[in-house]
């Protein structure tokens, strides 16, 4: 949630600028995915420098969090701040400034020189102490009382030991479960899941905490396991003897960088397979990607709901809620190409090898959906005439109530015609 809520900032500033004539800079790598970060630079946004003239400039803080004194430092620049700050970030820096004004030393069980501990340690007032697990308990000074923060990425398990040894050497002590949900949940995820396959895979970046914590943990279970940034990096010669493979990634990792990993391994592994089952597979593929199973889906949903409502189910109805449904969908896809690529690289890819089919096909069963709408009646076209208008100007506005707003029109007509018989 952090990272997907920094991206979206990030790229609201490089928009608000654009019209300004401005420039967007990061303070520091906003997170840590080289290829993420790749793609920010190729839209003119990089991390900020010590000598960066900051006038007409934004200034994104980066997911991590900084420390107090560098944000008025940023402030005094004349720079307009962007906080893209994790909110759950932000909730440990305030429970270190309130304990920390309340005198109390703070001990954060975390990576030393990690960009957010080193923010945090900003708000502890000189009074804050960074160990990594529980065998560095020893090594703290004697202090009267202490709060116990972690690095919301930090490994559950440690964290858990670290807390009992602290708590035994600091009477007064207060101790915060502060570690992403998010986080915690994906460790359990790859305990339960590297106990089910024979080789794991973590995708993201090496410079990622949460991302190696991930990779370390499943390697630790004794699942043979493959760090990657990218597919290109995955040696397929070591997978060959392994019949059942896990993906997992860190927390800032893209879905697209996901997805090609998990295509080319699902790629390699349909060689071991037969011929039938790869058959089967790409029929599976093509079905869901050119979006054939929504239009099927539709006509399931109108014949069904016909029924059960006692009304008598007509071809042409199902028809009108299939074609029209296709439609949207495919000509939304070509007017979002980008988003598509980035969120569902598998499809794109689909859609660019047969962009002409795909759009002939698109074009033909929108007007076909609109003849057999009027042919219904000129309330029904109207109203599927309005869909379409409101789905090619508004966007994907309407995705999600695409079912029940066509489903509600032939309902409605078939209500009236209904009424008038009786």
């Amino acid at each position: 949630m952090g990272v997907r809520k920094a991206m979206d900032n990030v790229l609201d500033a490089a928009n608000k600028r654009e019209r300004d004539d401005g420039v967007v800079y990061t303070e520091g790598p906003l997170i840590h995915n080289p290829q993420v970060l790749e793609r920010l630079e190729k839209k003119g946004i990089s991390a900020l420098k010590e000598s960066t003239d900051l006038t007409k400039s934004t200034v994104v803080i980066r997911a991590h969090g900084i420390t107090p004194k560098r944000r008025r430092e940023l402030e005094e620049s004349g720079a307009e701040i962007c906080d893209a700050t994790c909110p759950r970030v932000k909730r440990v820096q305030s429970v270190i400034e309130k304990h920390a004004k309340d005198g109390y030393s703070t001990i954060i069980v975390g990576d030393d020189g990690h960009a957010e501990v080193i923010g945090l340690l900003g708000y502890t007032e000189g009074k804050g102490y960074v160990i990594s697990s529980s065998e560095d308990v020893s090594s703290l000074p004697d202090m009267d009382k202490v709060c116990i923060v972690a690095q919301t990425t930090q490994d559950m398990h440690t964290y858990a030991l670290t807390v009992e040894k602290l708590k035994h050497r600091y009477k007064d002590h207060k101790e915060f479960e502060t570690i992403c949900s998010s986080t915690s949940k994906r460790q359990e995820e790859v305990i339960n899941l590297s106990e089910a396959v024979d080789a794991m895979i973590v995708v993201g970046g090496r410079g990622s905490a949460n991302t190696n914590r991930l990779a370390h943990i499943s390697a630790n279970r004794g699942t043979p396991t493959f760090l990657v940034e990218t597919e290109k990096e995955l040696d397929l010669k070591k997978l060959i003897d392994f019949s059942v493979i896990g993906v997992t990634a860190g927390a800032s990792t893209p879905n697209w960088l996901i997805q090609s990993v998990v295509d080319k391994v699902q790629a390699f592994q349909a060689k071991k397979v037969g011929k039938v089952r790869i058959f089967t597979e790409k029929a599976i593929t093509v079905l869901i990607g050119s979006f054939m199973y929504i239009g099927i889906g539709a006509a399931s949903f109108s014949y069904s709901s016909s029924v059960l409502l006692g009304i008598d189910p007509r071809i042409k109805f199902c028809a009108i809620a299939t074609l029209f449904l296709f439609s949207m969908y495919v000509l939304n896809h070509f007017a979002n190409k980008e988003a598509a690529a980035l969120n569902e690289p598998s499809r794109a890819k689909l859609y660019e090898k047969h962009q002409g089919v795909f759009v002939v096909l698109g074009i033909v069963a929108a007007v076909i959906s609109f003849v057999l709408a009027f042919t219904v009646s000129l309330e029904v076209f109207f109203c599927v005439f309005l869909l379409f208008y409101l789905e090619l100007h508004i966007g994907f506005l309407l995705s999600q109530r695409d079912f029940p707003v066509l489903f509600d029109i032939i309902v409605w007509h078939r209500f009236q015609a209904r009424k008038r018989y009786l």
